[in-house]
């Protein structure tokens, strides 16, 4: 048994239900719900306020918002974010001349973020 069924298993074995991974449906409906509060706390706070995980975006496949909608990044180490501001930061690696051959570069990350 693989650990992340023994993880599954340890997580639901006192629930009723099944937890069940977010599928893509799922994940666009939450987007949908989380930008009209967006709206609608801009409107009146100036700021979005609420963001949806990185993980709502990469199980929905749509592209993350810009980074200026994060404002100051408050909620990053719950990975909210975290997944654009490393694209962004990443591009921006001056990597030395002595390197200049194509090389690969390894990054451990979890399962979600595996395909980014």
């Amino acid at each position: 048994m693989s650990l992340l069924s023994q993880l599954s298993r340890r997580l639901t074995r006192h629930r009723k239900l099944q937890l069940q991974p977010v599928a893509k449906g799922d994940a666009l409906a939450a987007i949908r719900i989380v930008e009209s509060f967006q709206k609608r706390f801009k409107k009146k706070h100036g700021e979005p306020i609420v963001h949806c995980s990185d993980e709502m975006y990469i199980k929905a496949e749509k592209t993350f918002p810009p980074l200026k909608e994060y404002g100051v990044f408050s909620q990053i180490e719950n990975g909210v974010g975290m997944v654009p501001l490393f694209k962004n930061q990443s591009k921006k690696v001056k990597i030395p001349k002595a390197l200049s051959r194509k090389k690969n570069f390894l990054a451990f990350t979890g399962v979600s973020f595996f395909p980014i």
